[in-house]
């Protein structure tokens, strides 16, 4: 039995020389620059190549890779294992296009998304109404424990999904604590929820403002919900809008810019006796909001609103993570993403390229309250 038991472990573990010459071969005919930086790019791979076909865990093959990624320089180039909330993400994307190995894994989450740093992680985003929110956990945070053991974004969350728990947190110089209860998804519709909770309008000094922020750009459902805000819902009530492109993820621009570029005129649809009416554009004042989490196809729509002057951008300047990307599987413990596209706009490559605002205002994580959405707040009501 004990035989028996062996075998089926070492059946279970990865080949991670076969997996190495999967990931070496998927990048050498693949990256983006394979021509302009053929020399580096095969110096990296020769030498990460032997230490990747050594690993003796998933975790170790993807510390590697990590690695000799950060040595690329590039954005949109990654390598993720189930232990990281982009897996689940990335493995929604393959899947909903039809790409996939299995079906995309639930992800246990309070709202928030977090990046690896020294002495726990880091939090990223806090998502609208999430239970991150609720608890009081902002950008900025690094969470360190969970009821008293180490904490990671997902296998620490999984067996207290739909029960309170304990996190201990640092925010500057202090050390706090807060319960929160962790809730299970699929990724888009965890973004998805997010994005619908953030719509609402806001009275300032006697002005009427609307308020969308996309979470992402993935999610067509997403642009629908856009199209839907803009024709029949709050925007048509508003004298001005707050689109907010800070943090979260891209995807693609189409659907996310071209309704307020469109003219604003209302049609009536008689159906019987109920009258059903619409808008065909936005051409109200607008105010984009961006700051350094604002990447991808978020920089595409922000460098549209900038260069035709249809928005006021305030806040931080982009990102300038720029290319184009698809995600692919790596057995079903992995996922690789590999920068396969350079993108310009009017000419002018975008990577490394950050859009700038306007107006520039620093959100200062150490000060209460959200110092760039007030100062669009202000901009508009004016």
């Amino acid at each position: 039995m004990l035989a028996t038991l062996t075998a089926a472990l070492i059946l279970q573990t990865p080949n991670y020389a076969a997996t190495w010459q999967e990931v070496s071969g998927a990048i050498s005919s693949r990256y983006y620059a394979r021509a302009e930086r053929r020399t580096e790019m095969n110096a990296l791979l020769t030498k990460y190549g032997p230490i990747a076909s050594a690993a003796k865990s998933n975790e170790e093959f993807a510390a590697t890779m990590r690695s000799m990624i950060a040595e690329f320089g590039d954005s949109h180039f990654d390598f993720v294992t189930a232990e990281d909330q982009g897996f689940a993400m990335m493995a929604n994307i393959v899947n909903t296009r039809g790409m996939g190995r299995g079906t995309t894994p639930q992800l246990p989450n309070i709202g928030a998304w977090f990046k690896r740093d020294t002495g726990g992680f880091r939090v990223m985003m806090v998502l609208n109404d999430s239970p991150a929110a609720a608890a009081g956990l902002e950008k900025g945070d690094l969470v360190t424990t969970i009821e008293g053991n180490p904490f990671t974004p997902v296998k620490s969350l999984q067996p207290f999904v739909g029960k309170s728990v304990k996190l201990t947190f640092v925010r500057g110089t202090e050390t706090k604590s807060v319960q929160v209860t962790p809730i299970e998804q699929l990724p888009y519709q965890m973004f998805y929820t997010a994005t619908q909770k953030s719509t609402k309008i806001i009275e300032r000094n006697g002005k009427k403002i609307a308020v969308f922020r996309p979470w992402t750009m993935v999610d067509i459902q997403i642009s629908d919900m856009l199209g839907i805000f803009v024709r029949q819902g709050l925007a048509g009530r508003s004298d001005a809008l707050i689109y907010d492109l800070r943090d979260g993820f891209g995807g693609r621009p189409e659907g996310f810019f071209e309704l307020f570029f469109a003219p604003d005129y209302e049609l009536a649809w008689g159906l019987g006796s109920v009258t059903s009416k619409q808008r065909t554009g936005y051409d109200k004042p607008m105010v984009v909001l961006t700051n350094e989490g604002t990447r991808s196809a978020k920089e595409v729509v922000s460098a549209i609103f900038k260069k035709s002057k249809r928005a006021t951008l305030i806040g931080q300047p982009t990102k300038g993570d720029v290319l184009g990307t698809f995600p692919q599987m790596i057995g079903d413990w992995g996922i690789l993403e590999i920068p396969m596209v350079d993108l310009a706009f009017e000419g002018e490559r975008m990577e490394k390229n950050p859009v700038q605002p306007d107006i520039s205002v620093k959100d200062d994580p150490f000060r209460p309250g959200d110092e760039q959405f007030e100062a669009a707040l202000d901009h508009l009501s004016k």
